[in-house]
């Protein structure tokens, strides 16, 4: 196994190669980087790595690339000045997992989010939170879909069961 893999958390590593292969290109974003340059793995002082390209002239992650965070945390995707940015995936150190779009190492645009136990969300993100209109999906087969703000359910949407039964209306707060 790769020393850069075998950083990871086991409930990262298991997530991480569980999910489909992940694939990231925005043409936009590739003639607008500027000069990159591929360089070996670095590894920070506290033991966090990267493995991807870099900006020549002041030496930030820009362009493709891979982070392995201190506490097994791992994200593959865009960089732009340091920064995760368009697209990326992240997978957490306790094997939650998130696919979509960033801006500035934030969770911003659309994306899905999936939890360790099973559940997931597909919807829009602000702030790094769940915001806007999406839909969860619980392990069990219900789902809800509606409006989120901070990461809660809140405003009109729809709840329902694996038995068939459903409530509609609005939410507050979760």
């Amino acid at each position: 196994m790769p020393v850069f893999q075998a950083k990871l958390t086991p409930e990262a590593f298991k997530k991480r190669y569980n999910l489909s292969n992940f694939f990231y290109y925005d043409e936009k974003f590739e003639d607008n980087i500027g000069k990159v340059d591929q360089k070996p793995t670095y590894t920070y002082p506290d033991g966090s790595c990267y493995l991807g390209e870099w900006k020549k002239e002041t030496f930030l992650r820009q362009g493709h690339g891979s982070f392995i965070f201190a506490n097994g945390a791992c994200y593959e995707g865009y960089w732009y000045d340091d920064k995760a940015q368009l697209n990326g995936r992240k997978v957490y150190a306790d094997g939650s997992a998130y696919e979509g779009d960033w801006v500035d190492n934030q969770r911003k645009g659309e994306g899905i989010l999936y939890k360790p136990n099973g559940d997931r969300y597909e919807g829009m993100f602000d702030d790094d939170v769940e915001a806007g209109t999406g839909v969860y999906y619980w392990d069990d087969g219900g789902h809800f879909e509606g409006e989120w703000r901070d990461g809660k359910i809140h405003g009109p949407g729809v709840r329902s069961w694996p038995d068939g039964t459903f409530y509609e209306g609005n939410y507050a707060n979760g």
